[in-house]
């Protein structure tokens, strides 16, 4: 009876480390035996498809990776059902990732060098535990899998093959990208759910239209083979449009040699998909800088004004839906939002926190929202909770705070101290601390601080002999010009005039 075979995979970017690894597992499948098959992924996305394709067993694979990570491979194996076990690979630097990767499942970890003993004692544990690949065999076929039923058909199509015509009954096909992969959606039976929708979708529109599926840039790829019409197409289009996942539908038929060109038109479309919204938003006409929108979002943030929050709002998606940069910069620059006001008051930290896990969890939400309309709506929402709650905490801490500004300058106003050294002191960011104290004071710090000086020097005038100069230098000036200066424009005559109107 032969022995079933076992496939490891060895996923690294440098492929002098895979053959490496590569070659330590030949080395142990000869010495001991066992039937194993080593095979390379330079990346997590690469994985994923492996593993989609083919029952892998065990997988060994660096973390820091070009275009998707081992951490986010991992997740996405997590939510695919993977079975099999994860050996992490990372330097000596990368214990945090190292233990998020734990977290994630990871049976056990190796640091860079790799010692071929220590290779082969982890290799050895990994084998040896049991029902990991009976689980993974056992299991029903999950939702990739049936996508990459015709993978291979995919890429002689999307590559524009000459052999892939013959995979075309009727010469001509719809071409058609979903999100269904990167989509972050919960579980797996409601991304099965939403295939089935889909392809449901197909059928009702083409008929017995031949379907071929797989993977084209990490998303969904079909490719419609059949007797079909622009107006199937059409069709097609408007069906998909009421159901909540992002897809790029090409809007006519082409021929195989096309078809690489359709597949282009269509990922073009899934990108501009989350833009394509009703006109609800107020026109703009000129172009807004993001960098202004963001820094007044962050302010209104922190200063709990979700009327002015609103309006800058609407102004950056009307900006956004205008100029529709790449999808995954929009995210980041929305994600930015938040983590620059949470620098800014630290209270807004615990507040985020409180709504970790729930609806109004609001990273999430600007992963998984498919329309720009749908996340400003969550995004209003998600804030106007934050603001509220961020202004319950605050209110009394802040009127704090300032008192403590008050009482430093008082003790320390002679010396050279400035905004950004008191909130260093109070653990405040200065740009947040700037705005309170303003707002609690009606007056800047800076000019807070002068005022309390020209009082302090003019406290000295009346209650000693010291010169106009020795005033100046214990009340902060090194530079009596500028002590003359300050001094007539808060009290309205020189120093020396004071001093001299003063009763004997």
């Amino acid at each position: 009876m032969s022995t079933p075979m076992r496939n490891i995979l060895v996923v690294d970017d440098d492929p002098v480390i895979r053959r490496e690894l590569c070659g330590f597992l030949e080395e142990y499948s000869r010495e001991t035996g066992e039937a194993l098959v080593a095979c390379e992924a330079e990346n997590g996305q690469k994985a994923i498809e492996a593993v989609c394709a083919r029952p892998i067993e065990l997988i060994f694979s660096d973390i820091k990776m070009p275009l998707c990570t081992g951490t986010q491979m991992m997740e996405k194996l997590r939510e695919l059902g993977y079975a099999g076990q994860v050996v992490i690979i990372s330097g000596f630097e990368d214990y945090s990732l190292i233990r998020s990767s734990m977290k994630l499942g990871a049976s056990d970890y190796l640091l860079k060098p790799i010692a071929q003993e220590e290779f082969r004692v982890v290799l050895r544990e990994c084998l040896d535990r049991p029902g990991r690949e009976t689980a993974r065999r056992s299991a029903p076929p999950s939702l990739s899998e049936e996508i990459y039923r015709d993978q291979h058909a995919v890429d002689l199509l999307t590559a524009g093959s000459p052999d892939g015509a013959s995979l075309l009954p009727s010469g001509s096909a719809i071409a058609c990208i979903a999100d269904l992969f990167r989509e972050r959606v919960p579980d797996e039976n409601r991304r099965r759910a939403a295939f089935i929708q889909m392809r449901a979708a197909v059928r009702e529109a083409f008929g017995d239209a031949v379907l071929l599926q797989g993977a084209y840039r990490g998303y969904w790829a079909m490719a419609l083979a059949s007797p079909c019409t622009a107006a199937a197409a059409r069709e097609l289009h408007r069906v998909l449009l009421g159901m909540k996942i992002r897809f790029g539908c090409d809007d006519r038929t082409c021929s195989a040699p096309e078809l690489p060109a359709a597949f282009s038109r269509c990922m073009e479309k899934l990108n501009l998909f989350f833009y394509d919204v009703p006109d609800l938003f107020t026109a703009v006409h000129e172009p807004f800088p993001y960098e202004g929108l963001m820094k007044q979002l962050v302010s209104a943030v922190c200063a709990c004004d979700f009327i002015g929050f609103s309006g800058f709002l609407s102004q950056l998606f009307s900006t956004l839906c205008r100029d529709r940069p790449d999808l995954e910069e929009t995210r980041r620059l929305l994600t930015s939002i938040l983590y620059r006001a949470m620098a800014q008051n630290n209270h807004l930290i615990a507040v985020v926190g409180q709504y970790k896990f729930t609806e109004h969890d609001l990273l999430p939400c600007i992963e998984e929202a498919t329309s720009a309309m749908e996340l400003r709506r969550r995004m209003m929402e998600s804030f106007h909770l934050y603001m509220e709650a961020l202004r319950e905490k605050t209110v009394n801490r802040d009127s704090y705070n300032v008192s403590k500004v008050k009482q430093l300058l008082e003790e320390e106003y002679m010396k050279d101290i400035s905004l950004t050294e008191i909130s260093d002191r109070l653990g405040i960011h200065p740009n947040y601390l700037s705005t309170l104290f303003k707002t609690e004071t009606g007056t800047t710090y800076s000019q807070y601080l002068r005022a309390l000086r020209v009082k302090k020097a003019a406290d000295l005038m009346r209650t000693t002999n010291l010169k106009v100069y020795e005033i100046a230098e214990r009340v902060g000036y090194s530079d009596t010009a500028s002590f003359y200066r300050v001094f007539k424009e808060e009290l309205g005559v020189s120093p020396a005039r004071y001093k001299r109107n003063l009763p004997n």
